[in-house]
C-alpha cells in the first residue's frame, strides 16, 4: 500500500530491471500508486497505457484488483 514501494516496482516491471519487462504489470503498479495520489506514477501510467493492447489493459486490471489494498 506504499505509492513509493508501487511506483518502484512498476520501474522494475517497466525498465526489465532484475525481471523481464513486462508493460501490463508495470501499468498496474504505477496505477495502484496513482490511485494513493502519487502525481509521478500517473504520468507514467498514462505513457504505458498509449503503447498497450487491449489484452495488456485486461493483464493490467486483472493485477489491479489482485494487488489493491482492501478497503
Amino acid at each position: 500500500g506504499d505509492p513509493n514501494a508501487q511506483i518502484r516496482v512498476a520501474q522494475l516491471y517497466d525498465k526489465g530491471l532484475g525481471v523481464d519487462p513486462n508493460p501490463a504489470a508495470a501499468h498496474a503498479w504505477y496505477s495502484l500508486a496513482a490511485e494513493q495520489g502519487s502525481a509521478e506514477a500517473a504520468r507514467e501510467r498514462d505513457r504505458l497505457q498509449a503503447s498497450l493492447s487491449q489484452n495488456q489493459l485486461r493483464q493490467s486490471a486483472e493485477l489491479i484488483r489482485e494487488e489493491r489494498p482492501p478497503e
